[in-house]
């Protein structure tokens, strides 16, 4: 799919060279498919100097500044983004995320339950916040989350972070068992073997998981 954003948004550019999503998407590409990070900030940075408003461009630069590791002005971008439209329950939720990534373990199962509270039924916070629970050794409540997670959710991804959760806390049969569901999953729609690797590495089987990733 990126090779055909990269043609609509240079189509869009062409049109008008001031197009701020054009960029914003330009950045994202860079970012999520070329890997080439100064590409990435020049764009986002053009991006945000056409349109300050953008509350969807502000979190993509966020997520940016996040794999960068400078995670103060992620956070504080993040915080532009949610300013600029306060009732996104997906920005509130991506606190989280950016909060784990910065190792603030606490500060992310905190927004994340604030973000459950308002939209209970909202996976990703349900995944954001089990991933810092896991970091702080409550494996019980991270599954719980997950748990949730799956309810609300179809995606493979959050069964396979359930798996994970399961192989960590010494559960390997229902980890096992999370496998096959996905196999049977992946004869219906498509499963990332990234999936698979999740549920191994926590079961800590490393040579699965390696097989899977390649």
């Amino acid at each position: 799919i990126y090779p055909k954003a990269r043609a609509a948004a240079m189509k869009a550019i062409e049109i008008d060279p001031t197009t701020a999503d054009a960029h914003g998407v330009l950045a994202e590409i860079a970012k999520g498919y070329d890997w080439d990070w100064a590409v990435a900030e020049l764009e986002y940075k053009r991006a945000l100097q056409l349109n300050p408003s953008s509350s969807a461009i502000h979190a993509w630069y966020a997520d940016y500044l996040s794999l960068m590791e400078r995670h103060d002005e992620a956070i504080a971008e993040l915080r532009r983004s949610h300013e600029l439209d306060p009732v996104s329950i997906v920005s509130e939720a991506f606190f989280g995320f950016l909060y784990y990534r910065a190792r603030r373990y606490d500060e992310a199962i905190a927004v994340c339950q604030k973000t459950l509270e308002l939209a209970p039924k909202y996976p990703n916070a349900n995944w954001f916040m089990a991933l810092a629970l896991e970091k702080e050794g409550r494996l019980p409540e991270a599954i719980a989350s997950l748990q949730g997670a799956v309810s609300n959710s179809r995606a493979p991804l959050f069964k396979a972070l359930l798996g994970h959760a399961f192989g960590l806390a010494g559960e390997r049969a229902k980890a096992r068992s999370i496998i096959e569901e996905i196999k049977l999953l992946s004869k219906q729609q498509y499963v990332s073997p990234v999936d698979f690797a999740i549920v191994y590495t926590g079961l800590g089987d490393r040579e699965m998981a390696f097989q899977w990733l390649e």
